[in-house]
Protein backbone atom coordinates (compact mmCIF):
# COMPACT_ATOMS: atom_id res chain seq x y z
CA UNK A 1 0.00 0.00 0.00
CA UNK A 2 1.55 3.36 -1.14
CA UNK A 3 0.63 6.53 0.96
CA UNK A 4 1.50 9.99 -0.33
CA UNK A 5 2.98 11.88 2.34
CA UNK A 6 5.00 15.82 2.75
CA UNK A 7 8.81 15.86 3.39
CA UNK A 8 9.58 16.64 7.00
CA UNK A 9 12.57 19.09 5.56
CA UNK A 10 11.30 20.44 2.27
CA UNK A 11 7.89 19.88 2.43
CA UNK A 12 7.71 18.34 -1.18
CA UNK A 13 5.32 15.28 -1.12
CA UNK A 14 6.07 11.72 -1.81
CA UNK A 15 5.03 8.25 -2.09
CA UNK A 16 5.75 6.12 1.32
CA UNK A 17 5.23 2.42 1.22
CA UNK A 18 4.93 2.44 4.54
CA UNK A 19 4.08 4.91 6.85
CA UNK A 20 6.95 5.40 8.90
CA UNK A 21 7.98 6.90 5.42
CA UNK A 22 9.43 11.15 6.58
CA UNK A 23 11.86 12.23 3.90
CA UNK A 24 11.38 12.49 -0.23
CA UNK A 25 15.10 11.45 -0.20
CA UNK A 26 18.60 10.40 1.11
CA UNK A 27 19.69 13.92 1.17
CA UNK A 28 16.87 15.14 3.14
CA UNK A 29 17.51 12.05 5.44
CA UNK A 30 21.59 13.24 4.98
CA UNK A 31 20.09 16.83 6.57
CA UNK A 32 18.72 15.39 9.82
CA UNK A 33 21.32 12.73 10.46
CA UNK A 34 24.05 15.91 10.49
CA UNK A 35 22.04 17.73 12.56
CA UNK A 36 21.56 14.33 15.18
CA UNK A 37 25.06 13.99 15.02
CA UNK A 38 26.40 17.71 15.96
CA UNK A 39 23.07 17.92 18.11
CA UNK A 40 24.71 14.62 20.15
CA UNK A 41 28.43 16.20 20.01
CA UNK A 42 27.57 19.16 21.07
CA UNK A 43 25.08 17.97 24.22
CA UNK A 44 27.74 15.80 25.58
CA UNK A 45 31.00 17.63 25.14
CA UNK A 46 32.00 17.84 28.64
CA UNK A 47 31.73 14.02 29.15
CA UNK A 48 33.60 13.28 25.57
CA UNK A 49 35.97 16.17 26.56
CA UNK A 50 36.55 14.10 29.94
CA UNK A 51 37.19 10.74 27.88
CA UNK A 52 39.86 12.01 25.94
CA UNK A 53 43.71 10.97 26.61
CA UNK A 54 45.00 14.55 25.92
CA UNK A 55 43.45 16.32 29.09
CA UNK A 56 47.18 17.61 29.44
CA UNK A 57 46.43 20.40 25.95
CA UNK A 58 44.81 22.48 28.35
CA UNK A 59 47.39 23.41 30.08
CA UNK A 60 49.41 23.99 26.90
CA UNK A 61 49.17 28.07 27.05
CA UNK A 62 50.67 27.79 30.27
CA UNK A 63 53.58 26.01 29.33
CA UNK A 64 54.28 28.33 26.56
CA UNK A 65 53.21 31.33 28.46
CA UNK A 66 56.36 30.09 31.03
CA UNK A 67 58.47 29.41 28.45
CA UNK A 68 58.00 33.11 26.19
CA UNK A 69 58.89 34.97 29.99
CA UNK A 70 61.91 32.40 30.89
CA UNK A 71 63.39 31.13 27.48
CA UNK A 72 66.72 32.86 27.78
CA UNK A 73 67.31 32.10 31.52
CA UNK A 74 66.45 28.43 30.67
CA UNK A 75 68.81 25.66 29.78
CA UNK A 76 67.72 22.57 28.00
CA UNK A 77 67.23 19.19 30.09
CA UNK A 78 67.00 16.52 26.92
CA UNK A 79 68.62 16.39 23.63
CA UNK A 80 67.11 14.11 20.78
CA UNK A 81 66.90 14.28 17.12
CA UNK A 82 63.83 13.74 15.27
CA UNK A 83 62.71 11.57 12.57
CA UNK A 84 63.14 14.34 10.44
CA UNK A 85 66.93 14.75 10.98
CA UNK A 86 66.59 17.97 13.26
CA UNK A 87 67.92 18.01 16.83
CA UNK A 88 65.41 18.96 19.58
CA UNK A 89 66.19 20.28 22.66
CA UNK A 90 63.88 19.46 25.52
CA UNK A 91 63.20 21.97 28.41
CA UNK A 92 60.53 20.26 31.21
CA UNK A 93 56.82 21.06 31.12
CA UNK A 94 56.33 19.33 27.72
CA UNK A 95 58.10 22.48 26.13
CA UNK A 96 60.73 21.40 22.88
CA UNK A 97 62.09 23.15 20.52
CA UNK A 98 64.52 22.95 17.78
CA UNK A 99 68.07 23.36 18.23
CA UNK A 100 69.24 25.95 14.89
CA UNK A 101 65.92 28.02 15.54
CA UNK A 102 67.04 28.06 19.55
CA UNK A 103 70.65 29.04 18.85
CA UNK A 104 69.40 31.93 16.30
CA UNK A 105 67.16 32.90 18.80
CA UNK A 106 69.98 33.29 21.00
CA UNK A 107 72.05 35.33 18.65
CA UNK A 108 69.27 37.35 18.10
CA UNK A 109 67.76 37.83 21.71
CA UNK A 110 64.24 37.22 20.87
CA UNK A 111 62.03 33.83 20.37
CA UNK A 112 61.77 33.52 16.46
CA UNK A 113 58.08 33.60 15.10
CA UNK A 114 56.32 30.88 12.92
CA UNK A 115 56.96 32.14 9.90
CA UNK A 116 60.54 33.13 10.46
CA UNK A 117 62.81 30.13 8.96
CA UNK A 118 66.73 29.09 9.78
CA UNK A 119 68.77 27.84 7.11
CA UNK A 120 71.19 24.81 7.22
CA UNK A 121 73.65 26.36 4.50
CA UNK A 122 74.98 23.06 3.82
CA UNK A 123 71.76 21.07 4.07
CA UNK A 124 72.57 19.25 6.71
CA UNK A 125 70.13 19.21 9.17
CA UNK A 126 72.06 18.30 12.58
CA UNK A 127 74.75 20.52 11.64
CA UNK A 128 74.43 22.93 14.27
CA UNK A 129 77.02 25.23 14.02
CA UNK A 130 76.43 29.00 14.18
CA UNK A 131 78.21 29.85 10.83
CA UNK A 132 76.21 26.96 9.22
CA UNK A 133 72.75 28.95 10.15
CA UNK A 134 71.29 31.41 8.45
CA UNK A 135 68.25 33.21 9.65
CA UNK A 136 65.84 33.92 7.11
CA UNK A 137 62.20 35.98 7.43
CA UNK A 138 58.86 35.14 5.64
CA UNK A 139 59.09 32.54 3.47
CA UNK A 140 62.97 31.98 3.36
CA UNK A 141 62.96 28.69 1.76
CA UNK A 142 61.40 29.40 -1.18
CA UNK A 143 63.47 29.87 -4.10
CA UNK A 144 61.83 32.95 -5.32
CA UNK A 145 63.65 34.75 -2.02
CA UNK A 146 66.69 33.26 -3.20
CA UNK A 147 66.73 34.72 -6.61
CA UNK A 148 65.57 38.10 -5.38
CA UNK A 149 68.24 38.23 -3.07
CA UNK A 150 70.25 37.79 -5.89
CA UNK A 151 68.98 40.49 -7.72
CA UNK A 152 69.20 42.56 -4.93
CA UNK A 153 73.11 42.20 -4.75
CA UNK A 154 73.72 42.19 -8.41
CA UNK A 155 72.27 45.90 -8.40
CA UNK A 156 74.13 46.79 -5.39
CA UNK A 157 77.40 45.63 -7.29
CA UNK A 158 76.21 47.82 -10.20
CA UNK A 159 75.69 50.98 -7.80
CA UNK A 160 79.12 50.65 -6.32
CA UNK A 161 80.40 50.23 -9.90
CA UNK A 162 78.72 53.19 -11.23
CA UNK A 163 79.78 54.98 -8.15
CA UNK A 164 83.11 54.09 -8.63
CA UNK A 165 83.14 54.96 -12.06
CA UNK A 166 81.87 58.70 -11.61
CA UNK A 167 84.76 59.02 -8.96
CA UNK A 168 87.16 58.08 -11.49
CA UNK A 169 86.35 60.33 -13.94
CA UNK A 170 85.74 63.40 -11.96
CA UNK A 171 82.33 63.65 -12.58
Amino acid sequence: MTITKNCVICGGSFTAFCHNGKYCSGACKEVVLKKRKQGYYYRNRERLRKKSKDHHIKNQPLRKKWFQENWNKIKPKQRWRDRDGYIILGFGRGVAYQEHRWLIAKKKGRLLRKWETVHHKNRIRDDNRIENLEFRPEQGHYPRYDSLMKYIKTLEEKIKSYECGKMFKGE
